[in-house]
Order: structure tokens, then sequence, then C-alpha cells
């Protein structure tokens, strides 16, 4: 009874907070032939690709019910890096459905000319210049979507401390206008729906050797959920304890969400039901290569033969260089190819007419 209560309190405290335009809501789904044609051509990379974005933390001021309810502390911003284009799975910014739309199709076009240098403001502000001389029919749309956002920020006289000149100078660069140079970053101010933000994308190439995929060694480790949604990632580095005699319950692990903790445990029987809502709580997930490969683990328990017992060794083959079509460049010895004969087969006998 008193959990129900709770779920019950929440869904309505949330519902008060941060109201749901259903109505006026447009789904990534719906747009995402019209995103794609629209980002191609204008002259975006073929490689990259469309996604939905999860959610991440934000500034700006917050309303007494928002507090009240824990929310508007988090959203799904749209991000460009060099593999993604992730935008939010669904809009429900404005009233209006035709303004949710347009955008979808503002976020497109501004990813396409997008040059990112670092200073998200001066990025954002050359990029709207750029998609406005190459897209001259969204002029039109862009103004609305300025004219409703800019009624939808937080007043200057409400702000205190940096807010304000922070928060004056975004105000400014949505307008078009002159504003004092200042590093702001997506996370200092409210959410800016009219932007992008430039992130790193995890390299493979800057992994240790083996890095490749691999196939899990039981079917039963493979996640059952899929979840599409693009998330920030780092690489990191542990190094293994000497005195590793430390164990912990999964109860331990609800203060460990935000930092990695290596932790000398056997697998688990089953799949962790709370991990995707762990991974929404984090802006950015970190990665750690496991000293156990898949490879030894299925070696293991189907007790594979050797090198020695196989009837065809392949050997290390031939290194030749592969074109990658997603960063544009050549990989020196990339692949490797294999040289074999073909055997004997038993002589051709035609069947009896």
């Amino acid at each position: 009874m008193e959990e129900w209560i709770g779920q019950w309190w929440h869904r309505a405290i949330t519902h008060l907070a941060e109201p749901q335009r259903t109505e006026a809501q447009v789904a990534l789904q719906d747009m995402q032939r019209s995103i794609t044609l629209l980002f191609r051509a204008g002259g975006g990379d073929a490689a990259v690709r469309v996604a939905p974005v999860a959610a991440s933390s934000h500034g700006g001021p917050r309303r007494w019910l928002q507090k009240v309810a824990g929310s508007g502390l988090r959203s799904a911003l749209p991000e460009l890096d060099a593999q993604t284009l992730a935008l939010p799975p669904h809009i429900g910014v404005f009233d209006r459905t035709e303004l949710n739309r347009d955008l979808y199709l503002w976020l497109a076009a501004l990813a396409a000319v997008f040059e990112p240098t670092g200073d998200w403001i001066a990025d954002n502000r050359a990029a709207t210049a750029r998609a406005l001389q190459r897209f001259a029919g969204l002029r039109e749309r862009h103004h609305r979507l300025v004219t409703a956002h800019l009624a939808q920020r937080p007043a200057l006289h409400s702000l205190r401390g940096k807010d304000v000149p922070w928060e004056a100078a975004v105000q400014a660069a949505l307008r078009g206008e002159e504003h004092t140079p200042l590093f702001v970053t997506p996370r200092q101010v409210a959410p800016v729906w009219l932007w992008l933000n430039a992130t790193d994308t995890f390299s493979a190439e800057n992994s240790a050797p083996g890095a490749a995929a691999q196939t899990p060694a039981n079917p039963q480790d493979t996640p059952l959920d899929t979840d599409a949604h693009r998330r920030r990632a780092r690489k990191t580095e542990h190094k293994p304890s000497r005195n590793s005699m430390l164990l912990a319950a999964k109860t331990d692990s609800l203060t460990s969400w935000s930092e990695l903790v290596r932790l000398d445990r056997g697998t688990d029987d089953e799949p962790d039901p709370n991990a995707a809502m762990a991974a929404n709580d984090m802006d950015t997930l970190s990665l750690v290569r496991s000293e156990q490969t898949t490879a030894s683990r299925v070696r293991f328990d189907l007790d594979l033969p050797s090198a020695s017992a196989d009837d065809l060794p392949l050997g290390p083959g031939t290194k030749t260089p592969e074109w990658d079509w997603r960063r544009n460049r050549l990989q020196p010895d990339h692949c490797a190819v294999q040289c074999v004969v073909a055997r004997a087969g038993a002589p051709y006998c035609p069947l009896p007419t």
C-alpha cells in the first residue's frame, strides 16, 4: 500500500511539474526520413546516422513544483559527433505541432553545416548563419522557432549570480545580436533546443588490442532489452588490486552509479533489471576492459581443440590495407588475406538419364 501511494504521488507531482504536450508532440521515428534527407542534402556526412539521444543534465532555474518533484534536471538535448546525430526521441517543447516538427528539420539543417571548435555559443551562431544561407526556405521557420523559444527562456531579473551573464549571452546569440564574449557550456544554462552540442566519440582505435566485438559465451548473457539511445561514454583504466578481498552485495551498488567500482565477485546468475534505469541517471558511462575475454570463456566451456589438431591451420595471413568509409582514410595492415588451395574433390559423374 505504501509503495502504491508513493508511485501515485510521484506520477501526480511529476505530471503537474512537467506537463506533457501529448497533443502537439512529434516523434523522431515519424521524422526520421525527412531528417535524413535534409541532412544529406545539406552536405552532411553520409557516415553519420540519426539516433535518439539519452537525457543529460543541464542548468537553469527550476520552478517550485519542479523542486518538489525532483524534475527539471535532465533533458534529451540534441548532440552531434563524428558518427551520430543524436536527437530527442520526442519533441513537445512548443504548444503547436508544426513548431515541434520544424524544430526537427532545423536541427537537421544545423547539423549539416556544423563545424565544432570548442566554443558552444560561437559554433552555433556560425552554424546558424551557414544554415540560413544554404537553406533559405527555413528562414521564416527559424524566426518562428526563435520567437517561441525566447518566450520560454527564463527572465534575466529572476536569475542570480553568474546565471545572469550566461543567460544574457545565450539570448543575445539567439537574436543574432552581439554579446559579451563568455565561455558557456550547455550544463550552465537552461536547455537551448535550437542548438547542437558537439561531443567526442569513443573510438575503438584507442582501445587495447583485441578490442573487436565479441560474441557472448552464453546465450543467456545477451541483454534481453536493446536500448537504442545514444549515450556518452569514456574509457577508464583500472589497475588490479593486490589485496582484492572486497565483496559487495547488489544493494551496495546504489551508491556507486556515478563512479566505476571494480569488485571481485562472480558473474550474476541473472541480469540486473535496474541496469537501464541506472544508465538513465548517469551523464557519462565508464567503460573498462575485462581481463577475461569472451574467447577464453568459450574455449574453457566447450573444450575446443588446439591449433595442432586443426586439419587446416590458416596462419597469420598477408596483411593488406583497408579503406574506412566512416573516417575517410586508409588503415594500413588492417585485413588478413588467406591463400588456400582448393582440395581435389571426387570426379564429376553425370546423373543417369
